[in-house]
């Protein structure tokens, strides 16, 4: 019955049965706050928010691949750092954050950053510029001739 007894526990502890609270009753467990999340979209809802100019979107890239290959319209930012004036956009207007590709998580930074910032209606494409093109969409670049050098 002993070893019944420790099975048992050893158990209810390996797959998670076991909570805090039931060995501790007089101590309430804090209850983690969910905060605001963004959403996933796919290439043609994306499409067709570009399309009809209802959504300002972001390349969350470095700016070599932001003049190789962007999304017409997109706007290049850092994730790192990322401020409500690089965005320029009102707080509840729809945002849409997109990176390189599936394997690329700086959309998703990105995205969290805004939503730390106050932004509300906040979406990630996941597929990215590389997703963006292998479904046949238009991509624009930067003609690295009309750059202009600060220094005159």
């Amino acid at each position: 019955m002993r070893l019944f007894s420790i099975l048992f526990v050893a158990a209810a502890f390996v797959t998670g049965g076991f909570s805090v609270a039931a060995a501790c009753p007089g101590e309430k467990m804090a209850k983690e706050k969910a905060g605001p999340t963004f959403a996933l979209i796919e290439v043609d809802q994306l499409a067709s928010w570009v399309d009809a100019k209802k959504a300002k979107v972001f390349h969350a890239t470095s700016e070599e691949k932001f003049a190789k290959a962007h999304i017409p319209g997109a706007t290049r930012v850092d994730y790192d750092g990322l401020t409500a004036e690089a965005l320029g956009a009102a707080k509840d207007e729809r945002v849409v954050f997109y990176c390189a590709n599936t394997g690329c998580s700086a959309s998703e930074k990105a995205a969290k950053a805004a939503l730390t910032l106050g932004f509300v209606n906040v979406y990630v494409y996941k597929g990215g510029i590389e997703g963006w093109q292998a479904a046949g969409k238009q991509v624009a670049t930067v003609d690295a001739a009309k750059k202009v050098r600060a220094d005159g």
